[in-house]
């Protein structure tokens, strides 16, 4: 059976990232599956947790703690991964669970910055089949009534306005799909148009009644991007 797999690694994300891994199951109607890999001298079949007993490991009791204070009915589930390459055993549980999505943290995807999951090349991102998503920062707005996402033309813009809109569906909340062109363009406004035209019309009908295209003319994209989010 399809499942949201969320990835977990560090002690100071497990009730941020649990959280959105609730909410996005939640919207997406598929069981979430958490899972914490570990670097280990042989290759273990995935170890499933008993959530009513407490784990060896410091990081995976926190994790169950977590989870048990959630007091959801049916609980997500819990896996141990143990293997010489964990990066590797996370791919294989997503491939093996027929995840469509997996999130995961930045601290997992850029390099250098993560023990278990770091590659230089050939990372996590390039090694799963799935979506991925990526979730930052430490805080979960408790309330989503706006929700921005940024249209360059590519399938990751198609990939985040599905799930944006899964997310909209459930709060009621609005979307804007907000495409940067450069002022010295010609025809700016025109192309601009164009691109969130082509990626929308891939979207079912009823996500294209509630996404509002933007188009923001600016030769840096973080700046027109950062003056879309304020106002």
């Amino acid at each position: 059976m399809s499942a949201v797999l969320l990835v977990i690694t560090k002690e100071k994300e497990i009730s941020h990232k649990l959280t959105w891994g609730i909410r996005l199951s939640r919207v997406m109607d598929l069981p979430l599956k958490v899972v914490y890999p570990e670097k280990y001298p042989k290759a273990e079949t995935p170890i499933l947790q008993d959530l009513e007993k407490s784990c060896s490991q410091p990081l995976l009791e926190s994790i169950r703690k977590e989870i048990v204070a959630q007091q959801l009915d049916p609980p997500p589930s819990l896996y141990f991964l143990k293997g010489p390459d964990p990066l590797h055993q996370v791919v294989a549980f997503a491939e093996k669970e027929s995840c469509p999505l997996l999130l995961t943290g930045q601290q997992e995807v850029h390099n250098n910055s993560s023990r278990v999951l770091r590659k230089k090349r050939d990372g996590l991102l390039d090694r799963a089949s799935c979506d991925v998503l990526v979730i930052r920062g430490e805080e979960t707005p408790k309330e989503l009534n706006k929700i921005l996402v940024t249209v360059a033309g590519g399938p990751h813009a198609i990939a985040a306005l599905q799930v944006a809109y899964q997310l909209a569906k459930e709060n009621n909340a609005s979307i804007t799909a907000l495409h940067i062109e450069g002022e010295s363009a010609e025809e700016a406004e025109g192309d601009g148009q164009s691109v969130l035209e082509r990626v929308l019309n891939q979207m079912p009908p009823e996500a294209r009644s509630i996404i509002k295209p933007k188009v923001v003319l600016s030769d840096n994209v973080v700046d027109g991007i950062e003056a879309t989010v304020k106002e």
